[in-house]
């Protein structure tokens, strides 16, 4: 049974909601309350008996919290946008810039908005993985990979992307370089040496790359000012790989390098460890925690209480203007932990519902709209089988759904969650709002294989929500619901 806490009287809550109309002298006990009918349908009753005694409040998370702002400004609609990961080498046969901008069409009609190309610079083949190596073992920060075309290729999709209204972010690697990298034989005093050699990064079998040693001044400099060459061509930021093996100062020194050329840059980290550099990073992996406690569900048949559970440890981790990164999958997890299928079953249309619905800013890998997902290989050529888009419908309507609610905005993460009291742990159920009130989502997921009944205690939240956009239903304080295997709802409020 969830824990909630009783904490405003319902009075308080019924005025602040806006839903319904009392007598503010009148006990809400013995009170009979009648709220608004449904625009253009008056028909549609609107009377609640009297709120019982045993019904549960909602719990609003981080309710004391006092999260400061940020200083992020944005040139695009960061709340609407929908990240999308790039893997060129994987992503058509032939493997290219110019065949990626082929697809950008279809890309913008899914409705994402920020494109993030893995590593596209030439790879090494010294000690290379595989046939083909990996993106990150990079021989070259100011080039690009001739496997996937010219400079003037990638100018060419960073144009026709900027047009059709997307932003574009590449991946940044500055924890190690190739063995490749001239600064390998020019400047090995910008590796990190043990007895004079220089060594791959210590604690990891990445023994395709040599670890940077980032006390050198020399070296920050030259990352610094190898990031603002991408921005200078019209790169709108970077996310930046292994971001908590750098030390600050670097990130500081690239922060302020990118900035001077376009103050709204943004950056996002791999890294969940950290939270005090959200004046740096506007995002973060904080997906990852959210990832574990799916597949604490799927695998174990876990309860909802790791989904709370995150939700309360990450409340106020994030200043206001930044937000975690949400996702059910990237490249790592898809190359080496599998598919959805493998991972999550026929619960990955409820976790992937959640990347939508929950605070922060959704992630969708290249190959999710494929008919069939398939565990692509790291260091070999291993197309995506596209087929015909089978999953970009639920997709796009789940796009649609963020795009129409601003309570579910990605800036929107601070007291924009209340946790709902159903009677079952196996049923995960929420409200999310936008500070004022004026806009609503209630989701209701069942997180089982089997059909679940539940008690959905609703107290302030009583109202006509519409379901799926078109049926409108009038929820009394408490409902009744009987929730079928795997199904979720997804009702709105404005």
């Amino acid at each position: 049974m969830k824990k909630l806490m009783l904490w405003i009287s319902l009075s308080v809550v019924t005025l602040i909601i806006g839903a319904c109309e009392s007598d503010p002298n009148e006990p809400e006990q013995s009170a009979v309350v009648d709220c608004e009918a449904v625009e253009g349908d008056p028909t549609i009753p609107c009377t609640f008996p009297p709120l019982r005694p045993s019904t549960v409040f909602p719990t609003l998370i981080g309710q004391s919290a006092d999260v400061p702002a940020s200083n992020h400004t944005y040139d695009f609609d960061v709340d609407r946008a929908v990240m999308y990961e790039v893997n060129i080498r994987q992503y058509s046969e032939a493997g290219t810039f110019k065949a990626f901008e082929a697809d950008l069409p279809r890309l913008q009609e899914l409705g994402v908005d920020i494109l993030w190309l893995m590593p596209i610079h030439p790879i090494s083949e010294t000690l290379r993985k595989g046939s083909l190596g990996s993106y990150y073992a990079i021989s070259d920060y100011q080039a690009v990979n001739p496997e996937f075309g010219t400079m003037t290729d990638f100018e060419d999709l960073l144009s026709t992307a900027k047009e059709l209204g997307f932003t574009v972010i590449l991946d940044l690697v500055i924890n190690h370089t190739g063995w490749d990298h001239p600064w390998i034989t020019e400047h090995p005093e910008y590796y990190t040496q043990v007895d004079g050699e220089i060594i791959h990064p210590q604690g990891t079998d990445w023994t395709d790359v040599a670890d940077l040693n980032h006390a050198n001044e020399a070296l920050v400099d030259e990352l610094a000012e190898m990031t603002a060459f991408w921005i200078e061509k019209g790169v709108d930021g970077y996310r930046a790989d292994v971001a908590g093996s750098v030390p600050n100062h670097v990130w500081e020194a690239v922060d302020d390098a990118v900035r001077a050329v376009n103050s709204d840059a943004f950056l996002l980290a791999e890294d969940n460890s950290r939270f005090d550099w959200f004046n740096i990073f506007n995002t973060n992996y904080g997906g990852w925690h959210l990832l574990h406690e799916m597949h604490q569900i799927a695998e174990s048949n876990a309860d909802e209480t790791g989904l709370i559970n995150y939700l309360n440890v990450t409340h106020d981790r994030y200043l206001s203007g930044s937000f975690p990164l949400l996702f059910t999958t990237n490249h790592d997890v898809n190359s080496w932990e599998g598919t959805h299928a493998l991972r999550m079953g026929d619960l990955y249309p409820v976790m992937r519902m959640l990347t939508f619905t929950l605070p922060g800013m959704p992630l969708i890998y290249n190959g999710q709209e494929a008919d069939q997902e398939t565990s692509l290989a790291f260091f070999e050529k291993d197309v995506i089988a596209w087929g015909e888009y089978s999953h970009s419908e639920a997709i796009r309507s789940l796009i649609e759904l963020r795009d129409a609610n601003p309570a579910l905005y990605a800036t929107n993460t601070v007291q924009s969650t209340y946790i709902l009291e159903d009677m079952n742990e196996h049923v995960f159920s929420f409200v999310r709002t936008t500070p004022d009130f004026s806009n609503q989502v209630l989701v209701v997921a069942n997180l089982t294989g089997e059909v679940q009944s539940i008690e959905l205690h609703l107290a302030g939240f009583r109202n006509h929500w519409t379901h799926q956009g078109n049926q409108t239903q009038l929820f009394n304080q408490v409902e009744n619901l009987q929730i079928q295997p795997f199904e979720y709802r997804i009702y709105t409020r404005k």
